[in-house]
């Protein structure tokens, strides 16, 4: 029987994103991406940050060194994956990652204590569309709902227009 692998983060990019090349020719990036959980300490409660490791391959490795930046809200789905090897002075080591297989950007520009606040992020650069009246918006789909540059290669012909972008 196999298990069910799906890991699905969402929190705030711990530092600006380096795109780097394998010898094969293939894109690869590795995030940072911290999550906060409270923890009770004497007479109240504190944030404290959860840091995972993200890898990314290809196409949407190549998505995030364009469009993320230290700070950036970004949500990722992957599974968890471990690696384990043994050194040149035989010590063996291990490393816990979540190999990413979709991106999500937020509309939102920053969280703090759980409360989202505003609706500006990444997508909202000088040029970007205006966001249509919700007269204007049709029923879509889950994948319609991503921003277009992050939809998966099978819904990247849809005719998903502007005036569908939610953000």
């Amino acid at each position: 029987m196999r298990g069910i692998n799906h890991v699905i983060l969402f929190g705030l990019l711990g530092h600006d994103v380096e795109l780097r090349t394998t010898p094969n020719g293939k894109s690869v990036t590795e995030l940072r991406l911290a999550t906060n959980h409270a923890v009770k300490k004497d007479e109240g409660w504190v944030e404290v940050a959860d840091w995972h490791r993200v890898t990314l391959w290809d196409s949407q490795a190549e998505l995030a060194a364009k469009l993320l930046k230290k700070g950036t809200p970004v949500g990722v789905e992957g599974e968890l994956r471990t690696e384990s090897w043994t050194d040149s002075a035989e010590q063996k080591h291990s490393k816990t990652y979540i190999m990413g297989r979709r991106l999500h950007l937020s509309p939102f520009k920053r969280f703090e204590s759980g409360a989202m606040d505003g609706a500006a992020g990444p997508e909202e650069a000088e040029g970007a569309p205006e966001p249509a009246a919700p007269t204007q918006r049709r029923p879509r789909g889950r994948t319609e709902r991503m921003h277009p540059a992050f939809q998966p290669d099978s819904a990247a012909n849809d005719d998903v227009g502007s005036a569908e972008i939610p953000f």
